[in-house]
C-alpha cells in the first residue's frame, strides 16, 4: 500500500507478506521526526550516508521480510544508496556487511569478476564501475552516459535478455 505525502514524497509500507493497512500509513505520515525510525541512531546514520536529494534513494535492512533468505547470495546488515538521472545514470550503492572481512571478500571477488568482464561485450563499461570497502561497508559506484545505457540494453536484448528499446526513459 502507498500514499502520497506531498508532491515530492510517496510512502510505501508492507507488513510481513501483506500490504500495510490504511491506519499504519496514516500513522507513518503523522509521525514526528523523532518518532519511529528517525529515533534510531543506526537508521539516521544510514540516511546521513545516502544522497536523499537524488532521483531515487533507498535504505533497506538486511533482514527485511521481502528479501528472500539466502536469495541475495550473501547476508548483509543493510543496503542503502542513491541513483541520479539526467544525461545518463550514476549512483552509489553501499552494503553494510556483518564483518570487515566479509566486506573485503565481496570487493575482492567483485573486482575479479569485473576484470573478467573486460573481455566480454560489456568490457568497455567496466571502467565506469568502482568497488571499494571501508570497515564493514562495501561501496559500489557507477556512472553511465545515456548512449552507453541504450547500447547496453540493446546488447542485452540481442543476447535474449528480454529488453526492448523503443524510447529511452532517461532523458
Amino acid at each position: 500500500r502507498f500514499a502520497f505525502v506531498d508532491d515530492q514524497t510517496i510512502i510505501v509500507m508492507k507488513a510481513g507478506e501483506a500490504t500495510a493497512g490504511k491506519d499504519a500509513l496514516l500513522a507513518a505520515i503523522a509521525a514526528k521526526p523523532a518518532d519511529g525510525l528517525m529515533s534510531s541512531a543506526t537508521f539516521t546514520a544510514l540516511i546521513d550516508g545516502t544522497d536523499t536529494g537524488a532521483a531515487v534513494w533507498f535504505v533497506v535492512k538486511g533482514s527485511a521480510s521481502f528479501i528472500p533468505a539466502g536469495g541475495m547470495g550473501m547476508k548483509f546488515d543493510a543496503a542503502f544508496g542513491s541513483i541520479n538521472l539526467g544525461d545518463g545514470v550514476s549512483g552509489t550503492v553501499k552494503v553494510r556487511m556483518p564483518t570487515a572481512d566479509e566486506a573485503k571478500s565481496i570487493v575482492t571477488m567483485g573486482k575479479s569478476q569485473l576484470a573478467q568482464l573486460k573481455w566480454s561485450p560489456f568490457g568497455s563499461y567496466v571502467k565506469n564501475v568502482s568497488l571499494s570497502h571501508k570497515d564493514k561497508a562495501v561501496s559500489i559506484g557507477f556512472k553511465f552516459a545515456q548512449g552507453q545505457i541504450e547500447t547496453m540494453a540493446g546488447m542485452a536484448e540481442s543476447m535474449g535478455g528480454g529488453f526492448r528499446i523503443s524510447e529511452s526513459p532517461v532523458r
